[in-house]
């Protein structure tokens, strides 16, 4: 585990100053499937189609295995029968990883505390654990297509996690127009279930549009100055010191930047640090950018291959010189933030 932290300081050092041979984060969306239709995400609305099986994922890893961080996403991953497959492919393929994180609608409990268990017990990497809630009861079911349960079922399987002693278990709570203005009260639902719940348990994000991944292109974006006043009130919360709540400190501080230009206000690193990969094995930039780069059956399933295509050393100018889209979600700003640290822009 140290030698892998030590690499992934080193790649993160490195991508301040340019290039790196390859990047040390991937965002894998396992499956598109969903088990619940949410208001905010149109992922479950897509046409299905056969994804990537464990021979084909496996044969991507086994050439593809430099990540330092990889987040394991969907759709909601453990609707795959063989997620747990996945998982010990990456486990066992990426010996440099150093974290693995999934988020999860957490709906279904029993899968998804046992699939964590099973990682802890192997001490391979630090495990991250998103558990998606949005709001308080009514609220968050009604967000989530209906389902009476989902709230509580979420729930459970938060303080179901924290019971095995995972130290890295956090509540997701992505702001939207459906939600914006009701963080205290979604706070105060949890805390009454789970008395130990602190800010600090809490990580934020907030809502984007994106066509190839989200299915959501057509949505609105919560009103601007609504979300500036959400964004001082969880400034305000107070926060355990960590290296986790200083960078998120830092992404909440690109927001207003970004809700201003709507460029992210800090180099982004997509096709540097990292890399999106879709469940049918196409490649993008990132979870945002719908720029299809190429299938990883076109590149011999070696990541590596996309730095001498010209379409992708082009694209990687294009996301420099900001002609991209643009964006400030979370999965996206995170490494920006942290390969801008020797930069002018970095936002402390």
């Amino acid at each position: 585990m140290i030698t892998r932290d030590i690499k992934f300081i080193h790649r993160i050092i490195r991508s301040n100053f340019g290039k790196l041979k390859f990047p040390y984060k991937l965002t894998f969306a396992a499956t598109y499937r969903c088990n619940l239709k949410c208001k905010t995400c149109l992922i479950w609305a897509k046409t299905p189609r056969s994804e990537m099986g464990l021979e084909e994922i496996d044969s991507f890893f086994k050439k593809s295995n430099e990540f330092s961080w990889i987040d394991l996403t969907g759709g909601e991953i453990f609707v795959r029968r063989d997620i747990r497959g996945i998982i010990n492919i990456i486990l066992d393929r990426c010996r440099s990883l150093s974290i693995l994180h999934f988020p999860t609608n957490g709906f279904l409990t029993d899968e998804i505390v046992e699939a964590a268990r099973d990682i802890k017990k192997r001490g391979d990497v630090t495990l991250v654990i998103t558990v998606s809630v949005d709001g308080p009861k009514e609220l968050h079911n009604e967000m989530r297509g209906g389902k009476k349960d989902v709230w509580d079922r979420a729930v459970k399987t938060f303080v179901s996690l924290k019971s095995l002693g995972i130290k890295r278990v956090y509540i997701g709570y992505t702001i939207s127009q459906y939600n914006i203005g009701k963080i205290d009260e979604t706070f105060k639902s949890i805390k009454d279930v789970y008395g130990k719940l602190s800010y600090s348990d809490m990580h934020f994000n907030i809502f984007h549009n994106s066509e190839h991944y989200l299915n959501n292109a057509s949505h609105e974006f919560p009103p601007e100055n609504l979300l500036k006043e959400e964004i001082l009130k969880i400034k305000s919360m107070k926060k355990r010191p960590s290296l986790m709540n200083l960078i998120e400190e830092t992404y909440l501080k690109t927001i207003p930047r970004y809700l201003d230009t709507k460029k992210m206000p800090v180099r982004c690193q997509a096709l540097n640090s990292s890399v999106f990969l879709d469940p049918y094995g196409d490649i993008y930039p990132c979870s945002i950018y719908n720029r299809k780069l190429a299938n990883i059956k076109e590149i011999d399933y070696d990541i590596t291959k996309l730095a001498s295509m010209e379409a992708a050393v082009t694209l990687r100018k294009e996301i420099i010189e900001e002609k991209c889209n643009g964006c400030c979600t979370f999965c996206e700003v995170f490494p920006s933030i942290l390969g801008s640290l020797f930069r002018g822009r970095f936002l402390i």
